[in-house]
């Protein structure tokens, strides 16, 4: 397979993979009624395969997209 055909290599695949893997961990957490319990982001981060700031990112782009409005 070239590298130009591989999904795998697209970074707009890449996040919404990430997104549904997050979705996913929550929904997880929800169902067996662990909202309770603490995760922390390094955790997550693993769960999801993102690199260990990514949640800290993730933040700050929301929390300046909800300022924006």
């Amino acid at each position: 397979m070239s590298d130009e055909k591989d999904i795998t290599l697209d970074p707009e695949w890449i996040e919404e993979q990430v997104h549904r893997l997050s979705g996913w961990e929550y929904l997880n957490r929800h169902v067996r009624h662990e909202l309770d319990k603490s995760m922390l982001p390094q955790e997550l981060c693993d769960k999801i395969g993102v690199h260990k700031g990514y949640i800290h990112e993730m933040t700050k782009s929301i929390r300046r997209k909800l300022n924006a409005k």
